[in-house]
């Protein structure tokens, strides 16, 4: 039996959103674990798809993958807009929509709370670590790869700086409290990023566990820029903001995953 590969599209109210599903070729209803997988500024759910080769990991482990694609017409270069505070609470915003279509999984394939992992670059990397600090409960384990610090600017205006110049501390009162979650964090960040700082990726881990290294992973990756690490080129396929240098991102988190 061939693995499915589903592209859903549907109007709800606002933008029209389009997100990839693949379902692992051997689904079990009662051992499958849900895998979001969220793309960044650039992408879009199809790159993620290809450049990161989550469904092959996923065949073997009989996780379903979910690649939201950012809402239509949100933005010019189709990043999410983690800046927004309406994007940074729960049941809200873009964090909303994507435990929306989560539900809607688990309920098309009769899962019953199965684990929820969420990983994201960039912008995306941000609206995983939204989910995680929103969702605490929900989310077994998050990986933020060149990550903006959840809820560390609150306008487009604030983030261009927060970016460029790291920010100072995590936030004194997110919307959401990172504090409160459980799972396991792994965040991996390029040592020449010069769009996302590096030191976003030592807040985000303090930020999400209290910077006890039981509770996750932080691997600064020397000569990466902003970019996917270990990329592995199918047919010699270019994607943006994916590189070759460095440890496979993909096999890292799997593994972290897997723990």
């Amino acid at each position: 039996m061939r693995s499915l590969f589903c592209i859903l599209l549907f109007l709800a109210t606002g933008p029209a959103r389009a997100h990839l599903i693949h379902v692992p070729e051997k689904f079990d209803p009662a051992t499958a674990s849900v895998l979001v997988v969220i793309h960044g500024c650039l992408q879009s759910a199809e790159s993620m798809a290809l450049g990161t080769g989550f469904n092959r990991a996923a065949d073997a482990r009989n996780w379903i993958v979910l690649y939201p694609q950012v809402p239509a017409r949100t933005n010019a270069v189709d990043c999410w807009s983690w800046f927004d505070p309406e994007n940074q609470k729960a049941g809200r915003g873009q964090l909303g929509l994507i435990m929306d279509e989560v539900a809607r999984i688990e309920s098309r394939w009769g899962l019953r709370q199965p684990k929820l992992f969420a990983v994201g670059i960039s912008s995306g990397g941000a609206t995983a670590a939204g989910l995680a600090a929103c969702y605490p409960a929900r989310v077994s384990a998050v990986a933020l790869h060149s990550a903006p610090l959840y809820a560390s600017a609150r306008s487009l205006t604030e983030a261009t700086k927060v970016l460029r110049d790291g920010p100072a501390a995590p936030p004194a009162t997110p919307p959401c409290h990172p504090e409160d979650f459980r799972g396991g964090t792994l965040i991996i960040h390029g040592e020449k990023d010069t769009v996302v700082n590096p030191r976003h990726a030592e807040l985000a881990f303090e930020q999400f566990t209290g910077g006890d290294p039981k509770r996750g992973e932080l691997h600064r990756v020397p000569d990466l820029e902003h970019a996917w690490a270990g990329f592995k080129p199918v047919l010699k396929t270019e994607l943006p903001f994916f590189s070759p240098k460095g440890p496979d991102a993909t096999a890292l988190i799997v593994k972290f995953f897997e723990k």
